[in-house]
């Protein structure tokens, strides 16, 4: 697959606030902010955030932000938000205070405080995570032309995060994000080009749109490609190019490239197996924080495979992903608790972890929580309780939940039956996401 040749775009980005006029000596704005004036207070936090850098000159800056903040000067409310958020500037890290102050910007329609807000309920940060509320103010800085906003509509469409799934505006906000120069608005342009999701399907398109973005240094852009380069799924087949790209989106932090090149050194698959070098590349994409790499690495650990036999690190990320919302991690965590291996036994903390699983549909967590309750261990028993679990499981193919509910049907009484199907009818999986990664909000 050549790339196109033609004239890149330039990414957008989130402009400045300008910086203090020329005009009126340094001596003119103290004399302003300190006799109240809000505009001089800002122009004077800015020039000192803008100046030659020390804590000093960051301290102070959020001092005078602060002072017009609290006069209600948007910008300044924003930029104080920031640096609560960050915990920068001398300020300890306060996401609580930082919706605050974004939020009061975003009302007066800052459009960086927009976004911010968005990104905080969007991630959970300082307020219950919220993915309508997160749309609703993301959706508002995309009206108004930000292109990661415009994007992350796009995305919400796309998956029905928040708003109702709609591919062809999904489409359409991409296209708005990647003309104003978005990477990732480029990229899933050019996928939905690829797939003939929401638009016809167009490989010349599809290929422009995915090379703008590799040239706009967009390493998910060549980790998707690398990987459609080596399953020749739609494109030409070429393993080589293909690896040589996920390992270039790999060296750029990307974590699920770096996941994919470990899976490909533990498999031989495309490059030699090397199980230090699975292992090498499981351990840099847990610690970007991928909850699949969290959980294999646990496994690693667990097996002895590329690294020494370790069950305390096999546990510390297992539970990392567990925390995460990986579902097949919180039902592992939930058999060790069971088994007290690696951890002290305690049936209530398995059961805990067990219902999180099934919770998402995991038919493993589904079979273990039911037999938790067939049994009464960790929980009281409740074999209505049980049969919704078993039958759940059961409904998408869990062998061992069949065995399970054959032989818990001759204990039933009718009316528990009746009750377990249904509490069965009325289960719907969670999604810890919402259909939007919390990463996306970043």
């Amino acid at each position: 697959m050549k790339e196109p040749s033609q004239p890149t775009a330039s990414p957008a980005i989130i402009k400045p606030s300008p910086a203090p006029e020329s005009a009126g000596s340094t001596n003119e704005l103290l004399l302003a902010a300190t006799q109240g004036d809000r505009e001089a207070q800002y122009k004077l936090a800015q020039s000192c955030e803008q100046g030659p850098a020390s804590p000093t000159n960051k301290v102070e800056a959020a001092r005078w932000y602060r002072k017009a903040a609290e006069q209600g000067y948007a910008q300044a409310q924003f930029k104080l938000g920031t640096f609560l958020h960050a915990g920068d500037a001398g300020l300890s890290k306060n996401d609580t205070e930082a919706v605050s102050w974004f939020r009061m910007a975003a009302e007066q329609g800052c459009i960086e405080a927009e976004f911010a807000l968005g990104g905080c309920y969007g991630r959970g940060d300082g307020v219950p995570r919220d993915v309508p509320a997160a749309m609703q103010w993301i959706r508002k800085a995309a009206d108004k032309g930000l292109a990661r906003a415009q994007y992350l509509t796009g995305r919400a469409y796309q998956n029905g995060a928040g708003v109702e799934r709609n591919p062809e505006q999904a489409v359409a906000w991409y296209r708005k994000a990647a003309e104003n120069g978005s990477a990732d608005g480029q990229l899933w342009l050019g996928l939905a080009f690829l797939n003939g999701q929401g638009t016809n399907q167009d490989f010349q398109a599809a290929t422009n749109w995915i090379y703008k973005a590799i040239r706009a240094g967009s390493a998910t852009a060549q980790y998707q490609l690398g990987m459609l380069q080596i399953k020749g799924d739609r494109l030409p087949s070429n393993p080589a190019e293909g690896m040589h790209r996920l390992l270039e989106a790999a060296r750029q932090d990307n974590a699920d490239a770096q996941y994919q090149v470990s899976m490909f050194y533990m498999k031989g698959d495309s490059v030699a197996q090397d199980d230090a070098e699975a292992f090498r590349w499981c351990r840099k994409a847990a610690e970007e924080g991928s909850p699949v790499a969290e959980e294999a690495l646990a496994g690693l650990y667990r097996s002895g495979k590329g690294v020494e036999k370790n069950l305390d690190e096999s546990i510390l990320w297992l539970r990392r992903a567990a925390e995460l919302g990986n579902a097949s991690a919180q039902f592992k965590l939930g058999l060790s608790c069971a088994m007290g291996e690696g951890v002290p036994q305690n049936t209530s903390e398995a059961v805990r972890w067990f219902r999180l699983a099934a919770q998402q549909g995991s038919t493993e967590g589904q079979n273990s929580l039911g037999y938790a309750y067939a049994t009464g261990t960790g929980v009281a028993q409740d074999l209505a309780e049980a049969y919704k679990w078993y039958t759940l499981a059961v409904a998408d193919g869990n062998m061992h939940a069949e065995l399970n509910l054959r032989n818990l049907l001759p204990r039933l009484t009718e009316a528990q039956i009746a009750a377990g199907k249904a509490r069965a009818a009325l289960f719907s999986p969670e999604s810890v996401d919402g259909n939007l990664s919390r990463a996306e909000f970043q």
